[in-house]
Formats: C-alpha cells, structure tokens, sequence
C-alpha cells in the first residue's frame, strides 16, 4: 500500500515561560512532510536535532536533551491541506520563537 503525505503544521500550546520546555527551544511553527501526526511528531524532532547537530556520540551518557516535539503537552499537529512537495521529513517552513 503506498504512503499517502501530507504535510503537518507543529505550533506550541505551553506557554514560553512553562517549566515543561526544560529549556528546549521552541518553535514558532515547523511545518513538515510524513504520513501520519505522529510521524510528523518524529519528522519533527529528527529536524530538530540535525538542526542542533545532535547525535548518541555528543554525550556520555547518551541523555541529552532532545526537542519537545514529542511531548502533546508542547505541541499541536495539524494536517495543513498544502500541496505535497517532497519525501517524509522534507521541511516546508520553520520559524523559532
């Protein structure tokens, strides 16, 4: 069975000032391409840590911070309804805060 994409708007619902962020950056709105919410969850937390070149090997223990993306608290998906423009994990805007 083919994937069908589309592409997924990520926004933040916690308040900037919420202890939940444990000091992760935030982003205004990441809009990303992947079959499904949840995979746009995870599309969106691999943007995240290439952005901030983050790797097992970049710590010791291996428990470094990673985005927030996965947390539901942090963040809203929205299916956006925009014309698909290439594979799963292909990044269609991005704003920080």
């Amino acid at each position: 069975m083919p994937e069908h994409l589309a592409v997924w708007r990520l926004t933040p619902v916690a308040n900037p000032g919420d202890g939940a962020w444990q000091d992760r950056a935030i982003w205004k709105e990441l809009q990303i391409v992947a079959a499904t919410a949840g995979g746009a969850m995870l599309e969106a937390g691999r943007h995240s840590d290439r952005m901030r070149s983050v790797s097992d090997a970049d710590s010791q223990d291996h428990q470094q911070v990673r985005s927030g993306f996965a947390d539901e608290k942090l963040y809203r998906v929205d299916r956006t309804g925009l014309p698909v423009p290439g594979p799963a994990g292909t990044v269609v805007f991005e704003e920080m805060l």
